[in-house]
């Protein structure tokens, strides 16, 4: 699917972090470290 869709500039593909507020504050901190960490690589 990626070599025939993504590479080929058919689909993009993203991903967006929704904690849910039913978990609180540290879910939403938890999603900015994850975000955080990926940049680092």
């Amino acid at each position: 699917m990626i070599a025939d869709f993504i590479k080929d500039g058919k689909v993009k593909l993203e991903f967006h972090h929704f904690p849910l507020q039913m978990h609180g504050a540290p879910a939403t901190t938890a999603a900015n470290a994850a975000e955080c960490a990926a940049d680092q690589n």
